[in-house]
């Protein structure tokens, strides 16, 4: 008598067998949005990097990440670089945003006056990323930006859709 054939459903969310995403993110590092990239360094350790807008700049990051644990509702920890680049300001100011990172990372003069430069952000992150079986992905993050050449800082977030491979 043959025996059944049967197809077990896989409950788990990432098992370290996908080591490639690709997502799109919305605020965080990369300003407003950006598109990013992510792979598999080790079995708890993946890097990036990404390519993102301000509207009003543009954006660029690198960063690493920890999983604290790998189940489909990851944690981890993150640290990152960011570049942005304001090249010319526009008639209103405000518009540059978001507006209270915008006024921290681009100020020239301490009066409340953008000046066109380029800030190098460093930034701790927390947060969780939810894996589903077909490889969507979901990450939803806390970080905390400093500058690089005043060491001020602000609190901020992230979201964002992946998809891995």
């Amino acid at each position: 008598r043959p025996k059944a054939m049967s197809f077990a459903r896989r409950s788990e969310g990432f098992d370290g067998e996908r080591f490639f995403g690709m997502g799109f993110l919305g605020a965080g590092a990369y300003g407003v949005f950006g598109a990013e990239v992510d792979f598999g360094v080790t079995k708890d350790w993946t890097a990036g990097f990404g390519l993102g807008t301000g509207m009003s700049y543009s954006t660029w990051g690198v960063h690493g990440r920890y999983f604290l644990q790998k189940s489909r509702w990851s944690t981890l920890v993150e640290m990152g670089y960011a570049q942005w680049h304001l090249g010319r300001v526009p008639r209103d100011g405000s518009a540059v945003i978001p507006n209270h990172l915008s006024r921290i990372f681009f100020e020239g003069t301490g009066r409340g006056i953008l000046k066109p430069k380029t800030a190098h952000i460093v930034y701790p992150g927390i947060g969780v990323l939810y894996q589903h079986r077909s490889g969507l992905a979901a990450l939803f993050e806390l970080q905390y930006f400093v500058s690089a050449t005043n060491f001020s800082g602000a609190l901020f977030g992230t979201m964002g859709a992946y998809f891995y491979f």
